[in-house]
């Protein structure tokens, strides 16, 4: 496993992402680099890139939607990345959704916002549903209903070409359930 796997071994990633999808890889690493178990949300790529004697970093936080090819990976890179380097990884994760390269910087922030928030979803879903249940209805046999209906306002939002607010407002009629 040679230049490219090298490139993609200076790449910080959740543990769990390399060794479910990249035995190989992970082997090839093991044998090769001196890896330390890192918590990359954590680390900078100033210290993972001193972890690694020097080595070049690209950094990636990826979040468990990619399990199904629908997940948002943000990357960032340290300065010494060669290009190609970097097209490969992000394309690496490309192939499980979306890649939204950053600064640094704004690694940590973005946590909440694309790495986090599937885990806010699942809880807003869950919460229709025991809402549901306790109108009297089968909040677990409407489960797939309900996310159907998130999957579906979600991509009425982010194609529809209007604000949150105004998407709210075409939902909401004035005394109504949603405005109660």
């Amino acid at each position: 496993v040679p230049d490219s796997a090298l490139a993609l071994g200076t790449a910080v990633i959740s543990g769990y992402m390399i060794s479910a999808k990249l035995p190989k890889l992970r082997q090839w690493l093991r044998n090769h680099l001196p890896l330390q178990k890192l918590k990359p949300l954590l680390e900078t790529l100033k210290r993972v890139r001193t972890a690694l004697g020097g080595a070049p970093v690209v950094r990636v936080l990826p979040n468990t939607p990619m399990l199904i090819g629908m997940g948002v990976s943000v990357i960032c890179r340290a300065p010494d990345v060669d290009p190609a380097d970097f097209a490969f990884v992000s394309a690496m994760f490309e192939a499980s959704g979306s890649v939204t390269v950053i600064d640094e910087a704004e690694m940590n922030r973005i946590i909440s916002v694309t790495s986090s928030s599937p885990a806010y979803v699942f809880a807003f879903i869950d919460a229709i549903c025991r809402g549901a249940t306790a109108q009297g209805l089968d909040g677990d046999a409407l489960l797939p209903a309900v996310c159907d209906m998130v999957i579906g306002s979600a991509t009425l939002l982010r194609d529809g070409g209007l604000t949150p607010a105004e998407q709210i407002s075409r939902v909401t009629s004035k005394g109504g359930t949603t405005e109660r």
